[in-house]
């Protein structure tokens, strides 16, 4: 998938933009509160309908206008393609692909394949572990439509029984109703719990050579997965849990209780590794998430990456340019304060590029190689 140009109005701090994109990579410079990440937060919601950073699409909107619209043009295997997103106030939010109305999101997720990596994302260490249940999703909602159906289903079980848990007590509880939404819960909480394993188990696998490669095979780094469902079926765990379930007023079992584990030289990551090592082993995980929705799709998922570098040493920086060289044969696009750090180690490599200065909400090419 190649973006070839793009089309900005009233989004964030720009009120008209666009630009046209003829290079693999793509360099975005320039100081920090420019827009760069406004930039990639653009390209992420054509391919996922939400931004990146904000849920609420009215916050999107430039200052004093009432709408944005988005456009992006791509080509895939010689065939050009067409997104469009726009909201209002009044219409909310439409979603147009090939000149047709998207009527549910899930229905997008996955024509457009997109990874992006950010300073942000190495929360993913250290907030709770919605965290990375939320990025073992969006890998899995590019490569399987029917996994996002079977995730909307289970969430919206979940919330309505948790509603219902803080509605009533032990004493005069239905506890026929708790049983009906547990079966309801069984069979999508089923499903997402064997696709997560499995795409774990095939994430961990790349991973390792990944990490291997970009930090110099200096440490040993590894990414497994941890579910309740391991040991018991989600039937059972839910029998077992209803009175604590009712005294705690909220569902104590389940898929939404998965959780990630990072290591690094057989110790926790988020508490031995340096800053260094953590941003290598985010850069690893999200390559080889692109490794991964590449094999399931033969397509190429396009690369954000946003202002990444500045925590990296040049040695780190070079590996991860040339693993993305050697095996990443995808559009990319990167943001940077520095405009000649990764311009200079790309032309090193003979990688085949432009830069694009973002100044005053507009943007200007101003070099390529």
């Amino acid at each position: 998938m190649f973006l070839n140009a793009l089309k900005l109005t009233n989004y964030k701090n720009y009120t008209t933009v666009q630009a046209v994109f003829d290079k693999p990579v793509v360099i975005f410079c320039g100081q920090n509160g420019t827009g760069k990440t406004n930039m990639l937060d653009a390209i992420y919601q054509l391919s996922f309908c939400k931004s990146n950073f904000q849920h609420k699409d009215s916050l999107l909107v430039t200052r004093g206008e009432t709408l944005f619209r988005l456009e992006g043009n791509y080509q895939n295997d010689g065939d050009p393609h067409k997104t469009v997103i726009k909201f209002s106030a009044k219409t909310k939010k439409e979603i147009e692909y090939d000149g047709k109305k998207i009527s549910k999101i899930s229905d997008h997720v996955g024509k457009i394949p997109l990874v992006f990596i950010g300073p942000r994302d190495i929360q993913l260490f250290f907030d709770g572990s919605i965290e990375r249940r939320r990025f073992l999703d969006t890998g899995l909602c590019q490569i399987d439509n029917q996994y996002l159906h079977k995730l909307v289903t289970y969430n919206r079980i979940l919330v309505q029984r948790n509603s219902y848990l803080k509605s009533t007590s032990p004493h005069t509880a239905d506890f026929a109703l708790i049983q009906s939404y547990d079966e309801q819960l069984e069979n999508p909480g089923l499903f997402i719990y064997e696709k997560r394993m499995d795409f774990v188990n095939r994430l961990s696998t790349i991973f390792n050579e990944v990490y291997k490669s970009i930090s110099g095979n200096k440490e040993l780094a590894s990414c497994t997965y941890s579910s309740q469902l391991e040991h018991q079926t989600l039937g059972l765990l839910l029998k077992q849990s209803r009175e604590k379930d009712l005294f705690l007023q909220r569902t104590t079992q389940g898929i939404h209780k998965d959780e990630l584990v990072f290591t690094l030289n057989d110790q926790t990551l988020k508490q031995f590794g340096s800053e260094g090592q953590l941003k290598t082993f985010l850069l690893a995980l999200k390559l080889s998430m692109w490794q991964l929705i590449k094999n399931e799709t033969s397509q190429q998922p396009i690369l954000l990456l946003d202002d990444i570098f500045a925590k990296l040493d040049v040695e780190r920086v070079k590996n991860l340019l040339s693993y993305i060289q050697e095996t990443c044969d995808t559009q990319i696009f990167i943001s940077d304060t520095d405009q000649s750090r990764v311009s200079d180690i790309l032309e090193s490599l003979s990688l085949s590029h432009a830069v694009f200065q973002i100044e005053n909400n507009q943007i200007a090419r101003i070099h390529e190689a």
